[in-house]
């Protein structure tokens, strides 16, 4: 995803403090994604712990951080997950869609 502008940009960029919880929120989010098959239950809590954590943190909050968050969401989706930002805190939300039989 974004890892590697966050990454570079929380080294070099004036704005590197702002970048730095950004790069570290996706480096660990994509390390829970990347490490199996299937995302369960407890993976799926440490993404939500994982994001929700920043939004508590001054970061630059730009047009990549909400490219991050929707292609997390599409990414999510395939696991069979809907997500959803609230729209007052950004705390994010992630329930479980089981796929629908055809009629």
């Amino acid at each position: 995803m974004s890892k590697k502008y966050f990454e570079r940009n929380s080294k070099e960029d004036k704005y590197a403090f702002l970048f730095l919880p950004e790069f570290e929120t996706c480096e660990v989010i994509m390390k829970i994604i990347g490490s199996g098959k299937f995302l369960r239950s407890e993976q799926i809590d440490s993404i939500k712990h994982a994001y929700n954590k920043i939004i508590h943190l001054e970061h630059y909050n730009g047009s990549a951080w909400f490219d991050f968050k929707i292609r997390l969401g599409g990414l999510l989706a395939v696991y069979g997950y809907n997500t959803q930002w609230n729209s007052e805190t950004d705390e994010l939300i992630i329930s479980f869609s089981a796929p629908q039989s055809p009629a």
